[in-house]
């Protein structure tokens, strides 16, 4: 209202922020490593006008955090993975503007390595068990270890044991008194469990096999009993089959008291058979029964392994004792003349299977007794057999000293022979790791270890002097040290053998080889080389390599070649004595191992001779079928309609001939859905025997299919209507592709005008790396026709003109009526479609590509193909 009222003030004019950007002054000030191994984070940013109260943040571009903005401008960003040591980068935007950030660089903090290591509560099991002392055999479950651990307690072990060594043998212990075993892993010291060993008295080394677990009235026949061979029970790790034997075609099997004969105390089962056998397994015991009896009544036929012959026996005679060769031998007690019943005795040097057959005859428990094994035999040799002074063999090789487990003999096997001296220390030339008597010499000594099958060497040690040293392993290269070189050496002397060389820096002239793994011979060679105390450690093997048996699942099948595909060029030790026949042999581990499923690469060495490859796909194709033990049923991953198919083609070349061989081919995959990475296919095919003959099926292999030329197949048909088949590679290398790969081989039954259903049943195909690869199994019907009914049908169509430029003319002259027409190129993509044709019909092919077409004349019972050329 007044104009004169007024005054004015000048001000420099300051700029809004107006998109809220103000970031800077941004720091990683402090890093600090959580329990997890991760890192908090504590930054400091200035942001003195913030326009949102939230942010996000990236480290190494990767979002890791959102949270609130504080007035004091510092923040934690919790829980990130840094590169330790290295350079990062965290980027801080504020939420709602991507474009208004601020980054910082900095060094990764190194947090000490995150221990979640576990080990589970062992598991324990009382072995070799002597009036003195007995051994545990530990196992344990464990997760996030190191590749080893050490066990303390009452035994400590003096270098660490790997994991994939167990379970182990831990001992002695002495009778009466607890043990504790304490395992820790070696690297993470708080990563350990332990258990208590209650003091274990030896049980009396008699064991006897009851029948009191049966059912009482029992009775089987080949009319209403399973089919055989069946397990019957197993107790005590025996596995008691019952099987078809002798002469009659029928077989009886009853469960009964069997008062006539009296062969069991009053309350007990006995066992009566007629054409029947009860086949016992001992080779699951530790040690093999060395006497076996057992109370019959009537005629018995035995066969015992080891042995090439059958024993006839009658409990009215008594009889023996009988030698039987090898050791055995075999004898009829009665208690008195004219009593039915007899106890037969069989004694041997380890009985692992008995097959007792009963022509009509009453059985009690079969019982047995075992020698107690030697433990687990450790030893040294130092020339101490060997008066002093100078030594020079007769010939080479020249025996030195022999026991039961070692042999030492003059050998030419590196350097030949000039001399040898028995020393004692301390006589020139100085040897300080000598004990006693030592061997002085220029030439070779071998150390064989090789005559005690029922022992795996695992452990040789030796201590030397002198500046150049060989040594040989099994069948290994010669390895050769020379200088004074003091530096530790880890070397593969042999498959499955790892040598550990390692001389005194104190006196470079002395040292020790260790060698790991089963040796069986071992030449030290050296030109004035000292050598003593030859250390050994001898571990019990198990005869748990069946010659076929790849995957160890107690039967020799087909899904075993597909390991043996595997495993095809593989090398390891080869086995003592190897027997090609069905019986468990002990054999030294190899290095390998099949990733899958834990079995090691000795059970593919089917001849145990030391090579996988051809000779051993024979065995396997011998002992087909055989089983050593409880089978479980071959679990496979079902594929789903999404995965390649696999199938038999029925319908390839139109309808299948009654009363004439077929020849149809077995596809896996599609042009639209190839099978990758296949190595190898194991799968069954189901038919109904009423309408394939099963004499006649056969599968053999497509020599034009995609899986390649170096093959190896397997198949065996069972009478219900199954063939069981594989296909494998040999060179560890995988196939893509699609179509055939095999042949199904049969004679079709008199059934004209119905259809023949096959079933694909049980599919598992691998990789070289034994990864599965997904098949869906399709199943497969055909139409069954008279070569005379085709030949007429044929006759009555016509199909003109062929080559044709547009129209082609289809007439069909018979009774029956065409169902369906149809047209493909080349390429497989369909060009022509008719569900409803008549007498008379046209194609026009003037709108189509010059080329090949493919024309299908679809009837009720079979379809014609005709190749029509179309030209423009």
């Amino acid at each position: 209202q007044n104009d004169n009222c007024q005054n004015e003030l000048v001000f420099e004019g300051q700029g809004c922020n107006t998109t809220g950007c103000d970031l800077y002054g941004a720091i990683v000030y402090e890093q600090n490593c959580t329990d997890n191994g991760l890192v908090d984070l504590i930054v400091g940013i200035e942001n003195p006008n913030p326009l949102n109260n939230f942010f996000d943040a990236y480290l190494n571009e990767e979002f890791v955090f959102f949270g609130p903005l504080t007035p004091n401008g510092e923040y934690i960003i919790p829980g990130v993975e840094v590169n330790a040591g290295g350079e990062n980068v965290l980027m801080i935007c504020i939420n709602d503007q991507p474009d208004c950030c601020v980054t910082i660089t900095f060094e990764g903090v190194a947090c000490p390595p995150v221990n979640d290591c576990w080990i589970g509560d062992p598991d324990t099991e009382i072995k070799e068990c002597t009036e003195e002392s007995y051994y545990v055999l530990l196992n344990f479950e464990y997760g996030n270890n190191s590749n080893s651990f050490t066990i303390g307690g009452t035994h400590q072990s003096i270098d660490p044991i790997g994991y994939n060594e167990l379970p182990i043998l831990i001992g002695p212990f002495q009778q009466g008194e607890p043990g504790i075993i304490d395992i820790v892993d070696a690297e993470w010291g708080d990563c350990y469990n332990w258990v208590e060993i209650e003091p274990y008295p030896c049980e009396d080394p008699e064991s006897c096999l009851s029948f009191n677990d049966l059912d009482p009235g029992t009775n089987w026949n080949s009319a209403n009993g399973p089919d055989l061979p069946h397990l019957l029970f197993e107790q005590e790790g025996v596995s008691v089959w019952l099987e078809e034997c002798g002469p009659m075609d029928f077989y009886s099997f009853e469960v009964r008291d069997d008062e006539f004969c009296e062969v069991v105390e009053e309350g007990d089962n006995a066992i009566f058979l007629q054409g029947a056998s009860l086949t016992y397994d001992f080779s699951s015991l530790n040690a093999a029964p060395t006497t076996l009896y057992f109370n019959f009544c009537g005629e018995t036929e035995l066969t015992i392994s080891g042995i090439d012959q059958t024993i006839s026996v009658d409990s009215y005679e008594e009889v023996g004792p009988i030698d039987l060769g090898n050791g055995f031998s075999y004898k009829v007690l009665k208690e008195a003349n004219g009593d039915p019943t007899a106890t037969f005795y069989l004694e041997g040097p380890g009985i692992t299977e008995l097959s007792i057959c009963g022509l009509e005859s009453s059985y009690g428990p079969v019982c047995w007794e075992t020698d107690v094994p030697p433990l687990p035999t450790e030893g040294c040799y130092g020339f101490e057999n060997l008066d002093q002074g100078s030594y020079t063999p007769n010939n080479t090789p020249d025996l030195l000293y022999e026991d039961e487990s070692l042999q030492v003999s003059a050998s030419n096997e590196i350097i030949g022979w000039q001399y040898m001296e028995i020393l004692s220390d301390p006589i020139d030339p100085q040897f300080n790791g000598a004990i006693a008597n030592y061997a002085h010499y220029h030439g070779s000594l071998l150390f064989d270890f090789s005559n005690n099958s029922e022992y795996g060497t695992e452990f040789v040690t030796f201590d030397f002097s002198g500046e150049y040293l060989a040594v040989k392993v099994n069948e290994g290269s010669e390895i050769e040290f020379s200088g004074l070189d003091t530096t530790d050496s880890l070397i593969l002397a042999d498959n499955g053998v790892v040598l550990f060389f390692h001389r005194e820096s104190s006196n470079p002239l002395e040292g020790t080889v260790s060698l790991f793994g089963p040796v069986e011979k071992l030449w030290i060679a050296g030109e004035g080389l000292s050598l003593d105390n030859i250390c050994y450690f001898f571990e019990i093997q198990e005869a748990d390599v069946w010659p076929g048996d790849i995957n160890s699942n107690n039967v020799a099948d087909h899904f075993d070649l597909l390991y043996l595909g595997i495993a095809n060029g593989s090398e390891g030790p080869a086995r003592n004595n190897p027997q090609m026949d069905w019986q468990g042999q002990t054999s030294n581990d190899w290095i390998d191992f099949f990733v899958s499923n834990g079995v090691n690469y000795k059970h593919a060495d089917a001849n145990g001779d030391g090579v996988v490859d051809q000779e051993d796909f024979l065995v396997l194709k011998e002992n087909m079928g055989q089983i050593h033990g409880p089978v479980e049923e071959y679990v496979t991953t079902p594929g789903t309609p999404e995965d390649p198919p696999i199938f038999v083609d029925l319908n390839a070349d139109g309808p299948l001939t009654a009363g004439e061989a077929f020849n149809v081919p077995i596809k896996m995959g599609s042009i639209d859905n190839p099978a990758l990475g296949v190595h190898g296919v194991a799968f069954s095919i189901r038919f109904d025997p009423e309408q394939i003959d099963p004499t006649t099926v056969d599968v053999v292999l497509d020599p034009d299919g995609w899986l390649g030329e170096d093959l190896w197949i397997l198949k065996r048909v069972l009478p219900e209507g199954v063939i069981e088949v594989a296909i494998t590679r040999k060179d560890q290398t995988n196939r893509n592709g699609f179509g055939g790969i095999a042949y199904f081989i049969g004679i079709i039954d008199d059934l004209v005008g119905k259809e023949v259903d096959t079933e694909m049943d049980k599919v598992k195909a691998i990789g070289g790396d034994e990864s599965d690869v997904l098949l869906y199994a399709q199943s497969s019907n055909g139409n069954v026709t008279t070569e005379i009914e085709q030949d007429a049908i044929k006759a009555g169509l016509h199909v003109f003109p062929n080559p044709t430029s547009s129209i082609l003319n289809i007439r069909n002259y018979n009774e029956q009526d065409l169902k369906r027409i149809t047209a493909h190129d080349l390429l497989g993509q369909q060009v022509f479609l008719d569900d409803d044709p008549a007498k008379m019909n046209t194609l026009d092919f003037s709108g189509l590509e010059s080329g090949v077409y493919f024309v299908q004349l679809y009837f009720s019972y079979e379809h014609y193909t005709y190749k029509i050329e179309v030209l423009h």
